[in-house]
């Protein structure tokens, strides 16, 4: 599976820059009303995944306007919504356990061994932080299981189903990490690159990259169904569908 392919996917539509300038631009409202831009970006994000699944190309129609707004706002505050949710559960469970865990096995080392004792408190915050990484890597494989869910039904419950989602997590595998690695490396150097430039191209990576990031979230989907997972996959319009088979 090609995890970075909505990076050239999202760039073959011709009206790709100005759609994610449109996009920007609600990004650009989240410094008045938080969340809004992010809601409606992530909203054009879910229908972009739905259409590669449908196999339609090019991304959703776009514009300023309350039509892009009501469409797009519910499915994409629906997605964060799931990513607080899951995001705040493992940290609230995670950090307490992790403080608590480092500073009683140190003061229990320090107890049984004097200053030998002290010595391990390093090597305790090291096994503890990469713990608490690899935790957080985990966190964030459920968080992508739980986006797609709630994408392809609509239903919140959908993205709490933690045996649906482990099962889907087992059927990825690597596959699932291996491309949120890739896609998290790409985006940061990118990130990175237009925050030294300016303002805008930091607005304009914010808004190309859930779109970029649908392609393999809808990637995702096919080959947990081809693995025997039950996700609703969409179905081509029949236009679509009668194109495809003539």
């Amino acid at each position: 599976m090609e995890s970075t392919r909505g990076f050239a996917e999202v760039r073959k539509d011709p009206e790709w820059l100005s759609r994610t300038l449109v996009l920007s631009v609600f990004m650009l409202s989240t410094m008045c009303i938080p969340f809004l831009g992010q809601a409606v970006v992530e909203g054009v994000a879910v229908e972009t995944m739905k259409r590669d699944l449908r196999g339609e190309r090019g991304l959703p129609v776009v514009g300023l306007d309350s039509a892009t707004l009501s469409t797009y706002l519910e499915p994409g505050f629906k997605v964060i919504l799931v990513q607080f949710i899951w995001t705040f559960a493992a940290l609230f469970v995670t950090v307490p356990l992790m403080v608590v865990g480092v500073f009683g096995v140190a003061a229990m080392a320090r107890e049984a061994g004097g200053s030998g004792g002290e010595a391990l408190m390093p090597i305790v915050a090291v096994g503890a932080a990469l713990g608490f990484i690899a935790f957080m890597v985990f966190v964030g494989g459920m968080v992508l299981v739980a986006q797609i869910r709630v994408s392809l039904t609509g239903k919140l419950g959908d993205a709490f189903a933690v045996g649906a989602m482990l099962g889907s997590m087992r059927r990825l595998g690597g596959d699932l990490f291996l491309g949120m690695f890739v896609n998290g490396m790409l985006f940061m150097v990118i990130g990175l690159f237009s925050y030294l430039m300016c303002v805008l191209p930091v607005l304009l990576v914010a808004a190309f990259a859930p779109l970029s990031l649908a392609y393999f979230k809808a990637d995702l989907a096919r080959l947990d169904v081809e693995r025997g997972g039950d996700l609703p996959l969409p179905q081509p319009h029949l236009q679509v569908a009668a194109e495809t088979f003539a």
